[in-house]
C-alpha cells in the first residue's frame, strides 16, 4: 500500500517471469493525485492493461479512498495489468 502525498509515478523493474504482485494506492487528504506506470531508466518495459490497453490513472478521488492494481509479469519488462478494484473506502 502506497499513500499518494503527490502525483506518482511506478516503476516495475526486477520481476521474474510468472510473478504476480498487487499495489494498492490510496489517496491522501489532498486527494485527486494521479498515478502513472513506468519502466527502468531506459524507457523498458511494457504493461498490457486488460480492459481495452488503456492504463488507469487513479485520478479524481476523494481524500482516503483506494485504488488496487495487480500484475503478472509473463516476461522480462512485459506485464499483463488489471484494475482489481476501484473507489475503495
Amino acid at each position: 500500500t502506497h499513500t499518494l502525498g503527490a502525483d506518482t509515478t511506478f516503476y516495475l523493474a526486477n520481476v521474474t517471469k510468472g510473478q504476480k504482485f498487487l499495489i494498492r494506492t490510496r489517496q491522501d487528504a489532498t486527494a485527486s493525485r494521479s498515478v502513472t506506470w513506468g519502466f527502468d531508466s531506459a524507457g523498458h518495459g511494457t504493461v498490457r492493461w486488460a480492459e481495452g490497453g488503456t492504463a488507469p490513472t487513479g485520478t479524481e478521488h476523494p481524500a482516503g479512498v483506494a485504488d488496487v492494481y495487480g500484475f503478472i509479469a509473463i516476461a522480462t519488462g512485459t506485464y499483463d495489468g488489471f484494475v482489481v478494484g476501484t473507489n475503495l473506502l
